[in-house]
């Protein structure tokens, strides 16, 4: 057995599906409440996703997580934090343009 849980993904969110399995929300219930409490949030952009899309824990979370990424792209709070806190990962992570 696999130490790390298996998700549906979004179409073309194989990067997000794989950030949901290292994090693991189904075990780590701070994850879980923070993703679902920030889909609740972000709901109202999700309205061109497939209905059934939105249906599913792991697409609403991925959702939330897609939504998260890009933000810290942006100059604002949680962007400075990131650099702060996690610089190496992010830098070594962040999205190529």
């Amino acid at each position: 057995m696999s130490m790390y849980p298996s998700y549906r993904q979004l179409p073309n969110g194989c990067g997000l599906n794989t950030f949901l399995m290292l994090i693991n929300p189904d075990k780590y219930t701070e994850f879980k409440s923070f993703l679902f409490n920030l889909y609740d949030e972000i709901e109202f952009i999700t309205q061109t996703i497939r209905s059934y899309h939105k249906r599913l824990k792991e697409y609403k979370w991925a959702i939330a997580l897609n939504y998260l990424l890009l933000k810290v792209l942006g100059e604002n709070e949680l962007s400075e934090f990131i650099h702060r806190k996690y610089s190496e990962e992010f830098e070594n992570y962040k999205l190529i343009s």
